[in-house]
C-alpha cells in the first residue's frame, strides 16, 4: 500500500468536503471543534510531520493561521509529507514510539486524516466511504499505538485497558482479524484468529468506525461479553 499516495488522496477528499460545507459546523465526534478547527488540526499536523521527517527530530508545535478556504492549503500539506517521506522512506526519524523509518509518518498522517474524514462527513451530513484495506490498516495501527501506550505507561487513561478478557475484531470484506488479549500487566494483539470473550464482526470500515468511537456498536455484529466491549470503547480514546 502506497501510504504517500493514499495520504494525498484522503486529504484531497477531506479538502473537497470542506469546500462544500460551512466551516462553522460543529463536529459532534470531536467535542468543541468546528470543521475549521478540524481542518487546522489536520493541516498543521501534516506540516509538523513533514518538517520532522526533513530534519529527523520533532519541530516546535505548529502555529499560524489557516486560510479562509483551506482546501488548497490542505492538499499542499499532504504533498509536503509525501515529498519528505519520498526522499528516503527508510531514513530513521523520531516518533513517539521511538526511532522508526520515515514511512511511519505517512502512514500515521494517512490514518489520522482517514478518521477525521469520517468526523467531517458526520458533521456535514454526508456519506463516508473508504477502501477496506485502508480501514483495516488504520485499525491495525490504532491497536499498535494503544498497546505501546499501555505497555509503555505513556497514558494513565489507557492503563484502564489492562485487565482480563479477549476481544476479537473480524472483518467480512478483507481477510483480517485482530485478537486483543488483556492481562493485569499488559495488553497485546495479534492477527491470528482465536477464541474470544467478545467478537465484533463487520466490514473493515464499520469496524474502524466503531473502534474509533465514530459509530455505535449497533453498526456491527457483536457476540459475547458486550460489557467487555463497552469497557474497551470507554477507555480506548487516544
Amino acid at each position: 500500500m502506497d501510504t504517500c499516495l493514499d495520504l494525498k488522496d484522503q486529504t484531497a477528499a477531506l479538502a473537497d468536503l470542506l469546500e462544500r460545507a460551512d466551516p462553522a459546523l460543529p463536529v459532534p465526534t470531536c467535542p468543541e471543534w468546528t470543521l475549521a478547527d478540524l481542518a487546522a488540526h489536520v493541516g498543521h499536523g501534516q506540516r509538523w510531520a513533514a518538517e520532522l521527517v526533513r530534519t529527523g527530530t520533532p519541530p516546535p508545535p505548529p502555529e499560524g493561521d489557516v486560510p479562509a478556504e483551506p482546501g488548497p492549503w490542505l492538499r499542499q500539506s499532504a504533498r509536503l509529507v509525501a515529498e519528505a517521506v519520498g526522499e528516503d522512506p527508510d531514513a530513521v526519524v523520531w516518533t513517539f514510539l521511538g526511532p522508526r523509518p520515515a514511512r511511519f509518518w505517512s502512514r500515521r498522517m494517512r490514518n489520522d486524516v482517514l478518521v477525521h474524514r469520517a468526523d467531517a462527513a458526520l458533521a456535514a451530513g454526508e456519506e463516508f466511504t473508504a477502501p477496506a484495506k485502508a480501514a483495516a490498516d488504520a485499525l491495525s495501527e490504532g491497536l499498535d499505538l494503544i498497546t505501546a501506550s499501555v505497555n509503555g505507561g505513556m497514558s494513565p487513561a489507557l492503563a484502564e485497558l489492562r485487565g482480563r478478557g479477549v476481544l476479537k475484531f473480524a472483518a467480512d470484506d478483507v481477510p483480517a482479524v485482530w485478537t486483543v488479549r488483556r492481562t493485569p500487566e499488559s495488553l497485546s494483539w495479534s492477527a491470528q484468529d482465536a477464541p474470544a470473550d467478545v467478537t465484533v464482526r463487520g466490514g473493515a470500515l464499520d469496524l474502524l468506525l466503531v473502534f474509533s468511537r465514530r459509530a455505535s456498536p449497533g453498526r456491527v455484529r457483536v457476540a459475547g461479553d458486550e460489557a467487555l466491549l463497552g469497557h474497551w470503547l470507554e477507555h480506548s480514546a487516544f
